[in-house]
């Protein structure tokens, strides 16, 4: 992944990319902050307008943090080196 054009769901260059499995806790549409559990441990992560979200039944167009609900299972992509969400894709209740 890494390098390439910078766009949506896109890492800057020389980003080293991880994804993790967890639940969503809670998502500030004003702020862009999702808050995200994995491991036990929870998180908050920042999304921008960049960040490509994947939520099951809503177009691409209409997505935004506010149609993810809470306790959603989603697997997140971002950037180790700053946190930088860059793809929230949320999971089917059958998917996983």
């Amino acid at each position: 992944m890494g390098g390439g054009a910078p766009g949506i769901g896109a890492a800057p260059s020389g980003c080293p990319v991880m994804t993790m499995k967890g639940t969503v806790v809670g998502a500030d549409i004003e702020t862009g902050l999702l808050q995200f559990t994995a491991d036990g441990k929870q998180g908050t992560l920042q999304t921008d307008k960049k960040t490509s979200l994947r939520i099951p039944g809503v177009p691409r167009k209409l997505a935004n943090l506010s149609k993810i609900e809470k306790d959603a299972e989603a697997k997140v992509t971002f950037c180790a080196d700053d946190g930088k969400v860059l793809s929230v894709k949320v999971l089917k209740k059958n998917e996983g």
